[in-house]
């Protein structure tokens, strides 16, 4: 079945007016206000103009468009888009006292998977309310609305961080399409000039798609040629940039694996790799030529070298298979000689499919992914 096609999609950059409208109201007459009275998002002009070309200008003074908002697994029919009489502007929500639909809402993480913004829905009106901004604002969240080809009467629900921490680096911005990202600043949407984008309405965290059709490439490395053994495995470890972005490609145009070298996630967890093995007391290494391992170190006796794989739920089987790959083949060419080579697999999240730690442990690779990276690893050394 063919995947609908984004027809539009509007943001808004959070702050703590937009905080305010998701959280929930302040409870009457039990708790001061200081602005938690709204269950609605206001819409700048920039907001207002993409969802007037989205739903044709067919906003009516005194009557609301009725919407529903949906996301994986769940909707909320009873949104609304009005149209305010003095100003003219746009109010977008109409949701209820509990607080926004729940890609929207406060809560665990850690918990509920369709949360993205961490904190306590029920904290108490203004002091803790506002504590709890405090500490979200430095992950620079979004929200946004997306609508699609097969019903303009419902608009899906995303929320994004630009800074996620290391355990919601799922929810990273960077999974939105560079195509729609280069027009996101404050407020805004994008309708006019919209790239050919589908949807996966069942994807939470990486919906966007190239094709009308679910599909991925394997393309392979081709033509590489592994040098001879070296007397060293590599060189002084070289940093990842963990600011780098990538765009999503035609399929096989673009090595899978160059293109996740580029990914926050990749280099992110390769840091913390680098780092675990200092807390060791040992120097990571990066490769001097080819192969092109990831991170390698000397462990007393022995050389570790490892691959790191960013995964989500879409593209975890095919990037186990791709770093398993590698990293059996850098230990079969690293290992020729005398050297004692281990090979080492490291994912930025646990799998999903614990069959995928039997097959490592069969075939001697380790499988690791934070957080505890540390203790993994010691944990692994010491069986292998």
């Amino acid at each position: 079945m063919a995947l609908p096609k984004v027809t539009g999609v509007v943001w808004w950059k959070m702050g703590i007016s937009h905080y305010k409208a998701i959280f929930r109201r302040a409870r009457h007459d039990e708790e001061p206000s200081h602005g938690y009275t709204k269950d609605f998002l206001q819409a700048p002009a920039k907001v207002s103009g993409a969802f007037r070309r989205m739903f044709h200008h067919d906003f009516v003074e005194g009557s609301p468009k009725l919407l529903q908002y949906a996301w994986p697994g769940g909707r909320f029919e009873g949104g609304r888009i009005y149209l305010e009489p003095s100003s003219g502007r746009l109010e977008v929500g109409q949701w209820t006292k509990e607080g926004a639909p729940r890609p929207w809402q406060l809560g665990n993480p850690g918990e509920d998977p369709l949360v993205t913004l961490p904190g306590n829905p029920l904290a108490a009106i203004p002091k803790e309310a506002d504590a709890q901004w405090a500490q979200l604002e430095p992950l620079q969240p979004w929200l946004m609305m997306v609508q699609l080809d097969y019903s303009q009467e419902e608009l899906h629900l995303r929320a994004y961080l630009k800074a996620p921490p290391f355990e919601l680096l799922e929810a990273d911005l960077e999974h939105v399409p560079q195509a729609i990202r280069v027009y996101m600043s404050g407020q805004g949407g994008l309708v006019d000039g919209l790239p050919d984008i589908w949807f996966e309405a069942n994807d939470l965290r990486d919906p966007w798609r190239d094709s009308s059709t679910d599909y991925s490439s394997e393309a392979g490395r081709d033509g590489v040629q592994p040098t001879a053994q070296a007397t060293a495995i590599g060189g002084t470890y070289r940093v990842a940039n963990e600011k780098a972005s990538s765009v999503s490609p035609e399929p096989f145009t673009v090595d899978p694996n160059e293109r996740d070298r580029a990914t926050r996630a990749h280099a992110v967890t390769q840091n913390a790799l680098a780092e675990a093995v200092r807390a060791r007391g040992r120097d990571p290494l990066s490769p001097l030529g080819e192969p092109g391992f990831d991170l390698a170190w000397k462990e007393e006796d022995r050389y570790i070298v490892a691959e790191v794989k960013s995964i989500n739920a879409r593209n975890e089987e095919r990037q186990l298979r791709l770093g398993l790959g590698q990293v059996l083949r850098y230990r079969q060419i690293l290992g020729t000689g005398t050297s004692d080579v281990h090979a080492l697999l490291v994912t930025s999240s646990a799998p999903s499919d614990t069959r995928w730690s039997t097959l490592c442990s069969q075939l001697g690779v380790g499988l690791v992914w934070p957080p505890d990276l540390g203790s993994k690893l010691a944990e692994w050394l010491s069986d292998s």
